[in-house]
């Protein structure tokens, strides 16, 4: 398509720009629209008559709304998975949130919720970021409950495995001799210090204090690209 005005930048910060000068644009629409498109949104949804529960376990727009209206307002929702998301995206306006983004693509890309969460975590430290995560969806990437700090025992535990999590040395031996005389698998998890690093492993990374390059372990390092 032909291109009048060219505006080469990051799409969020576009948008933003768009926003501002379309609230200076003295423009009234129509009341009559107005109410039309409000109106839409007073429809009362035709879930909210159907019972709370379905054959002992909850319906899901009513679990779906009832975790929505809990949350204080301005926080940041990951939406993730396919039929879950579509019960989050349905009532995604009954929690007040400061944005929302849908993580998961038609039909492909689920999983995706628990990287974009953390990385809104780490973007904004001062809003509350909430991951609907549908239970199909959830397994593709569940690792990524780990970089969230995630116990590896309760993990275990859940998955109905004998499991220990031990933070010194004097344990180790007694826990792992508790252990052998069970049948079946068991998972043992020692927590190491993070701050001692293999000689192997250092001599791996190009570390760089150039702020214009970007750290890639095992790999070359990449410059860091900027909007220009």
């Amino acid at each position: 398509m032909p291109i009048d005005v060219g505006i080469v930048t990051d799409v969020g910060e576009a948008l933003l720009a768009l926003n501002r000068a379309v609230a200076d644009t003295p423009f009234t629409a129509p009341l009559n629209w107005k109410e039309t498109v409000l109106g839409k949104r007073r429809e009362p949804n035709s879930h909210e008559e159907q019972d709370t529960h379905a054959e002992g376990r909850m319906h899901p727009y009513h679990a779906m709304k009832a975790r929505f209206t809990s949350l204080e307002p301005g926080s940041i929702i990951s939406i993730d998975g396919g039929e879950t998301g579509s019960w989050a995206n349905d009532l995604t306006e009954s929690a007040n949130p400061h944005l929302t983004f849908f993580s998961a693509g038609y039909i492909g890309m689920l999983s995706n919720g628990w990287g974009y969460s953390l990385g809104a975590a780490i973007a904004d430290l001062t809003r509350l970021v909430i991951n609907i995560q549908g239970d199909g969806s959830a397994g593709f990437q569940i690792g990524e409950l780990d970089t969230s700090k995630a116990s590896y025992r309760a993990v275990a535990d859940a998955f109905g495995m004998p499991a220990a999590k031990v933070s010194e040395i004097d344990f180790i031996n007694p826990t792992v001799r508790s252990f052998l005389a069970m049948q079946g698998p068991v998972m043992l998890e020692l927590i190491v210090s993070d701050k001692i690093t293999h000689p192997g492993t250092a001599a791996m990374i190009g570390n760089t204090s150039d702020p214009n390059t970007i750290v890639v372990p095992y790999y070359d390092n990449v410059p860091r690209p900027y909007y220009k």
